[in-house]
């Protein structure tokens, strides 16, 4: 394995996109005038929280016992497995995330300093909390069937308000109630989609979440529910107005959650065929997303 390869493996490079592109698209939405500069701090910053948060989530799964329950890497879900492999050690990974977290940290006092609002702190820092809670720490939320909460209050209305913080100075537009929810919602059908498969391991770590409380027979349920709500929140978005006519290719995400939804409601004790299913929400997920920020550029430009 060459040294790039392990770094996109360990970090789990190839989930940047889910919290990337959402705080491109809220930094985009405000109308007026655009800060480049504060705007590329702030995706190093969402980086490197994202970053840290992966790379604690395999310390604090190993550390539970949860990833040695299953130490067959399936790229998707499970977690990297590169300390089960030993190729890492817990200590690496301990070390990565907190310089990950550093960087983030330095890139929120930068930017509550450049744009003079000491909001961004009073937003931000709680990210570093529950990055490093979600998993490890006292808080274990992942634990205490609290994961998906903290995924969605993350990757919805903390990041896309975080990102309109930093291009507005201010913290709730009117219309930020209703969109940053969209993907808050996409960010946790990911995460259903993967606790499925990892839904024995972690149980018998003790690790629980919602598709643990339904049982792996019923987790296509949530997976679909949670992201469907997702286009409905967008088709109201759209009614409103308050995203443009490209947000309707969108909706051609259904197509690979569909294929999701039926992969998870046939194979959910096949762990191999479900990584199908993965890479499907992930890709329904990302498709949302990614036309959103498109149709945000779109709109800024005419």
């Amino acid at each position: 394995m060459n040294k790039l390869s392990l770094i996109a493996r360990a970090g789990r490079l190839s989930f940047l996109s889910v919290s990337l592109l959402p705080y491109i698209w809220g930094s985009l939405l405000p109308a007026g005038s655009f800060q480049p500069a504060v705007f590329w701090i702030g995706l190093i910053t969402v980086a490197g929280f994202h970053l840290g948060a992966n790379l604690a989530n395999d310390y604090a799964d190993s550390r539970s016992g949860s990833d040695w329950q299953d130490t067959r890497f399936y790229g998707f879900f499970g977690g990297s497995k590169l300390i089960q492999e030993g190729v890492l050690s817990e200590k690496v990974f301990f070390y990565a995330a907190w310089i990950c977290f550093a960087v983030a940290l330095t890139g929120t006092f930068i930017l509550a300093a450049v744009i003079g609002n000491k909001t961004v702190l009073i937003l931000f820092l709680p990210v570093l909390l529950f990055s490093w809670g979600y998993a490890g720490g006292v808080l274990r939320l992942a634990y205490r069937r609290m994961g998906e909460l903290t995924v969605f209050i993350i990757f919805g209305p903390l990041l896309i308000n975080g990102a309109w913080l930093l291009q507005t100075g201010e913290l709730f537009g009117e219309r930020l109630i209703l969109l940053s929810f969209i993907p808050g919602l996409l960010a946790v059908s990911i995460l259903l989609a993967n606790e499925v498969p990892d839904s024995r391991t972690d149980q018998a770590s003790g690790k629980f979440n919602l598709v643990g409380l339904s049982g792996t027979r019923h987790g296509y349920l949530l997976y679909a529910f949670c992201f469907g709500l997702a286009l409905i929140l967008l088709a109201a978005a759209l009614k409103m107005n308050w995203v443009g006519w490209l947000s309707l290719a969108g909706f051609a995400a259904s197509v690979p959650a569909a294929r999701a939804t039926r992969i998870l409601r046939r194979e959910y004790e096949n762990k191999h065929k479900l990584i199908a299913a993965s890479r499907s929400a992930v890709q329904a997920a990302v498709t949302v997303m990614a036309v959103l920020a498109a149709d945000a550029v779109i709109n800024r430009l005419f």
